[in-house]
């Protein structure tokens, strides 16, 4: 529907994927700018944790961009009933906080990004790691763009 490159079923360092066709991306200009696509059954994993990212008592900020998405028809795109949510984990795969935001109905063939953005508080138990998913697993839709994810 937007026209752009979309890849799919590639493979990050230090992070695992599940659900169907996992790792989808979206080409953000014509010079190779790839931001992460969600469909409504992929869950992207951080496996080794982020170094001091977790200790007790410290606020992080998770700043980030995200915009609605589609794939060829109309019954496909993000819809404002779609939720998408990141877990914080810590050491020992324990949630320390879950953040979660309705991303919006996709607008007729435009990307349309927005800054988003967390704090969460460690808890000292080894590194956090960041899981993204589909917070409403039911609504069988492409979920969500990211893109500039950071941590600090």
């Amino acid at each position: 529907i937007t026209g752009r490159l979309l890849t799919n079923n590639s493979s990050l360092p230090n992070w695992s994927k599940t659900g169907e066709n996992p790792i989808h991306g979206v080409q953000r200009n014509g010079a190779g700018d790839i931001a992460l696509v969600f469909h409504w059954t992929n869950t992207f994993y951080h496996t080794t944790g982020i170094a001091n990212t977790n200790v007790n008592g410290q606020l992080y900020y998770v700043p980030f961009e995200s915009s609605p998405c589609c794939w060829q028809e109309s019954y496909n795109c993000c819809t404002e009933q779609v939720r998408f949510k990141f877990d914080i984990l810590d050491g020992s795969d324990a949630i320390i906080f879950t953040y979660s935001y309705y991303q919006g109905d996709f607008v007729a063939s435009n990307l349309t990004y927005t800054w988003r953005g967390f704090i969460y508080t460690g808890n000292g138990n080894g590194n956090a790691k960041i899981k993204m998913s589909n917070a409403t697993p039911n609504q069988s839709r492409w979920t969500s763009i990211i893109d500039n994810l950071s941590l600090y």
